[in-house]
């Protein structure tokens, strides 16, 4: 079985909410842990907690209609 990560994020009465897990045999729980206004905060969070390398995303090359300006 695949390892589960301790920590993870999901959307919250309108926040952006970190859980720590606990996984039982038949099923999961989670424990609130901060809340974020932005799921990426909330994901930066996660990465950091768990233990993982964040990658900055690459800026997009504009398409032809942004480069007008339209």
């Amino acid at each position: 079985m695949k390892k589960q990560p301790a920590y993870t994020y999901s959307r919250f009465r309108g926040i952006w909410r970190v859980w720590k897990m606990t996984y039982y045999e038949n099923g999961n729980s989670g424990t609130g842990v901060a809340d974020y206004p932005t799921s990426e905060e909330a994901r930066r969070e996660v990465y950091r907690l768990n233990g993982w390398k964040w990658k900055e995303k690459e800026a997009s090359p504009l398409t032809p209609l942004q480069k007008r300006g339209g």
